[in-house]
């Protein structure tokens, strides 16, 4: 089942800390369409990032792939194809003999008919000469917008990414990413192998695996929102009541983060005496409709609450019942605030 390109090995898609995916590509290179950075992949590696978790769509896109490699098997039937499935290798990768670091898990490879006849029973051999991967997807029809005509290579950018990914590690020259769209709609993209873009992954992964991984050092974070979120996960454990060194950027940072704090809170009183003055022009209607914009001031609404806290002190649980239902939560995010210091004229706060 290996090749001279890759090795098979025992470890399944849940060993997700052993090396890299095609999944992670599209966050290592900072284009993943579900908000998964580089900083999330790189504390997954570590051991230390969120557990991986199994979402329900993830559970019915499993369930789907068989129905959905069946339906396309009847497709390429009569071009003399076949698709054969990786039931018998679950819980197996494909790792890069050139860096083992590099995995990859496919759903399946087609062959030509003759050569797949040529395989024993149960063997995936990705060295004919006819082999190409294949790559399925569940789609919804929410992310139907991303997805071009089929027979083309018009596939999200982190599909793309993995399906190339796939290639460098198995050294097949294409694949076919079948997608089932909306539950009703089956299409075929043609991904071909891309040297220039595999040269890119590797490298991008090389330097992810290597500068940061292995060494444990965190990947630059970037002074944006995103990088904001990064530096919560990474620095996550807080020694109390150490302090850090100040310094003349730190303090002009921090005089910025005022200053816009400060340009926020006036933005907003700006906003509540605009309200006000519509407000008093609307009176008692509800709607106003302008060239470009609307402007709705609605009915009061209702709102039922339970106060089950009271509820539970009335019914008198015993103490066991309450501890075995009492969750402790801990908050990742690390609270963070900046607040102006007023001396008097003896210098004390």
């Amino acid at each position: 089942m290996s090749s001279k390109h890759c090795v098979l090995q025992k470890g399944g898609v849940a060993d997700r800390a052993a090396g890299i995916g095609g999944s992670d590509v599209a966050a290592i290179m900072g284009c993943s369409r579900f908000g998964r950075t580089i900083h999330d992949a790189y504390l997954e590696k570590i051991g230390e990032g969120r557990p991986f978790e199994v979402t329900e769509a993830m559970n019915i896109g499993t369930a789907l792939e068989a129905s959905i490699a069946k339906l396309y098997g009847d497709v390429i039937a009569p071009l003399g194809e076949v698709v054969a499935r990786f039931e018998g290798v679950e819980g197996f990768r494909y790792v890069s003999s050139r860096l083992p670091y590099m995995m990859a898990h496919l759903d399946g490879v087609v062959y030509a008919a003759a050569d797949y006849e040529a395989l024993g029973e149960g063997e995936m051999a990705i060295d004919m000469p006819s082999a190409r991967g294949l790559e399925i997807k569940n789609v919804g029809i929410g992310s139907a917008k991303y997805f071009g005509p089929s027979g083309t290579d018009e596939v999200p950018t982190d599909y793309l990414l993995q399906c190339q990914h796939y290639m460098y590690v198995t050294g097949l020259t294409s694949f076919d990413l079948v997608a089932l769209i909306g539950g009703n709609s089956l299409r075929v993209y043609e991904i071909e192998r891309n040297e220039d873009l595999i040269a890119k992954i590797v490298a991008a992964c090389d330097s992810f695996w290597n500068d940061h991984v292995v060494p444990r050092v965190a990947p630059p974070i970037p002074e944006t929102p995103d990088g904001s979120r990064a530096a919560d996960m990474i620095y996550r454990h807080a020694i109390k009541d150490l302090e850090a060194e100040n310094n003349e950027r730190v303090d002009e940072l921090c005089r910025r983060w005022l200053a816009a704090s400060k340009q926020i809170a006036e933005s907003e009183e700006a906003r509540e005496c605009i309200a006000a003055a519509i407000k008093t022009h609307m009176k008692e209607a509800t709607l106003i409709v302008g060239p470009d914009y609307t402007v709705k001031y609605g009915v009061p609404g209702t709102r039922t609450t339970t106060d089950w806290k009271k509820v539970a002190a009335a019914l008198n649980p015993p103490v066991s019942l309450v501890a075995h239902n009492t969750k402790i939560t801990i908050n990742e995010k690390r609270p963070f605030t900046i607040k102006p210091r007023f001396e008097d004229s003896n210098g004390n706060e």
